[in-house]
């Protein structure tokens, strides 16, 4: 009811009022009336009752958000993340707002509707996030809005994702053989929280060839080798690591050369 006066045409008065006051009118032909709330009496009323409303339901205290954990550890199995659940529970006190509010979550500028849970003290809804989805540093923002007062309330919580790293590792040119005087250009990439660092090594060799710390969330390693010779042929790893895991990624490059080069080359090691 928004109007400021009602006139009682039956014995009950329910509805949600907008303003922060409103006066209700009884007559009766039987008697003085007399107000009832709640089963009790209310004391002093005549034929008119006036009502203030408290809308300051929305102060600092009166919207709850809880976050099943403040730090989730991301860890593969088989590679795949699999039954990650974390949930972000919005409420508020019953008595706090009334009717129920309508519940919004906004994670990464995405919004969701929340789905209202059944409690007998609070309203509340809960939002499902797949960290998988969402790795680093979140906000996880729950809006509430009453739908009788046109007020709002936001509270948000912060949830960080942790996770190994996610490794891509290339060579260019895109070649299967390369020749001996050939260029190879070697480029690995990791994602992962917290930053990984980054190695690019030679396995047979068991030889380090460059590495490189980054302080955010994605490091680039390149590395270019020049000219080329057939005792390049190797394995190359690109090695991705924080403290939540090591993730490594193998390449083959096989260097041709002529006969005769590598006759000449196992005579020189029968020499040595």
């Amino acid at each position: 009811l928004s109007q400021t006066q009602h006139e009682c045409s039956t014995p009950m008065i329910k509805g949600y009022f907008k303003g922060n006051y409103v006066r209700c009118t009884c007559t009766s032909p039987q008697g003085q009336p007399q107000w009832y709330t709640g089963g009790q009496k209310v004391p002093g009323t005549t034929k008119d009752l006036s009502v203030s409303f408290d809308h300051s339901i929305f102060d600092r205290k009166s919207a709850i958000i809880l976050s099943s954990s403040s730090t989730i550890d991301l860890c593969p199995q088989n590679g795949k993340y699999t039954n990650i659940r974390h949930t972000t529970t919005c409420l508020v006190s019953k008595h706090k707002i009334n009717p129920a509010p309508n519940f919004h979550f906004i994670v990464n500028g995405q919004i969701y509707r929340g789905k209202l849970q059944n409690d007998p003290s609070v309203y509340k809804a809960e939002f499902i996030l797949s960290p998988s989805n969402y790795v680093g540093v979140r906000k996880v923002m729950c809006t509430l809005y009453n739908t009788i007062t046109d007020q709002s309330k936001a509270k948000q919580t912060i949830i960080t994702i942790r996770n190994a790293p996610v490794i891509a590792f290339t060579y260019s040119p895109a070649v299967p053989e390369f020749q001996k005087g050939d260029t190879l250009r070697f480029e690995c990439s990791a994602s992962g929280n917290p930053p990984p660092s980054l190695t690019i090594s030679r396995k047979a060799a068991n030889h380090q060839l460059a590495s490189v710390r980054r302080k955010k969330k994605q490091a680039i390693l390149s590395y270019k080798m020049r000219p080329l010779d057939c005792l390049y042929t190797d394995v190359y790893v690109c090695s991705g690591q924080n403290n939540q895991g090591v993730t490594r990624k193998d390449l083959s490059v096989t260097v041709n050369c002529k006969y005769r080069e590598f006759r000449c080359l196992e005579e020189s090691f029968k020499e040595y």
